[in-house]
This record gives C-alpha cells, sequence and structure tokens, in this order.
C-alpha cells in the first residue's frame, strides 16, 4: 500500500543527514509516495510470474548524500507500457527506448486517461532542476541514466530484471542546468 509515514520517515533521515528542512524534502516525499501508488494501481502481474506486485524501499547516507533504491515487483516498465505496433517488435524497439520514451510523457499508460503517466514525467524534472544528483532506473533489459546538466542516456543490458528498480541520490546541493 501506499505507506505516508514510510515516505515522512525518509524525508526526516534526509533532513537529518543532510541538514535540511521539511519544505527541502517536499520532492522526495512526492517521489516516493509517486513510486507507491504506481505499485499500488499500476503494477501488473500475471499468474505465471516469480513475484506478487508490491514495493521495498531502502536508504543510506553515505559520504554526503542520501541514496536511495526502490524496488517495484511488478512486471516493469518496459513489459506494461503501451506500445506503439511496430513497437511490439523486439529486435526494433528496446526495453531502454520504452523506458526513455515513459519518462518523455508519451502517455503510455495503458488506461489511456489524459491525467494518467504523469508521475515518470515529474521525477525526470526533479532531476533536470538538479533536485536528484543521480538517477537511474533499469525496467526489463534497460535502463535510463542520469549523465550530467540536464543529459540521460538509454542502457542496454545483457540480462532482463523482473520488474523496475530506480536508484536516487540526494546531495543536497540544487543545481539548475538549461536545457
Amino acid at each position: 500500500k501506499t505507506d505516508s509515514v514510510i515516505a515522512g520517515q525518509i524525508c526526516k533521515f534526509v533532513m537529518d543527514k543532510l541538514d535540511k528542512d521539511k519544505v527541502y524534502t517536499q520532492f522526495i516525499y512526492k517521489t516516493i509516495v509517486e513510486l507507491m501508488s504506481n505499485v499500488v494501481h499500476h503494477a501488473y502481474h500475471d499468474k505465471e510470474e516469480i513475484m506478487y506486485p508490491c514495493w521495498y524501499l531502502y536508504s543510506e547516507y553515505d559520504k554526503d548524500k542520501v541514496r536511495f533504491i526502490f524496488v517495484d515487483t511488478g512486471l516493469g516498465i518496459a513489459t506494461t507500457v503501451r506500445k506503439k505496433i511496430y513497437e511490439n517488435i523486439k529486435f526494433i524497439v528496446g526495453d531502454a527506448d520504452l523506458i526513455e520514451s515513459s519518462f518523455a510523457g508519451e502517455n503510455r499508460t495503458e488506461t489511456r486517461q489524459h491525467n494518467r503517466g504523469l508521475g515518470l514525467p515529474a521525477l525526470k524534472e526533479y532531476v533536470i532542476d538538479g533536485k536528484f544528483s543521480s538517477f537511474f532506473v533499469i525496467s526489463g533489459s534497460g535502463g535510463y541514466k542520469y549523465i550530467s546538466q540536464g543529459k540521460f542516456e538509454k542502457v542496454n543490458l545483457r540480462n532482463k530484471i523482473y520488474g523496475t528498480i530506480y536508484i536516487l541520490e540526494v546531495d543536497g546541493k540544487e543545481k539548475i542546468y538549461e536545457n
């Protein structure tokens, strides 16, 4: 379930470790709640899959940064995103391409509702705005990674994972970049 208490505890952890106030952590709270909510409301599974959709959250303080690892055990972005006809052919469009398009806000939600599919693009904006200092998402056999100064790269993986893993870091220093 979506657990606002845990999201609040993570924000308190960031406030304590990075000496920040509550206002600073609002984007962290929104991100964690959004990721939890995606699992609760949108994590698809089929009866043959290994794991039932749930989430796990780990955070650590290391060298003046707080790292979050959020694991969503649903089928994953690359599997469940609404695909265009040509994208169903694996050799033309890889999982990294599908993940990138989800973060680009290309209205890929299976519900086809215009008020859905906004959470991942909002997360990307937090990264572009410098709120998260590091960002890497892995789903299926692809990934999407923040490089620097508002630039991202797609990553093709040799092996496939089930679900989606989000790795995010904050260092308390906001960096604003022009697109």
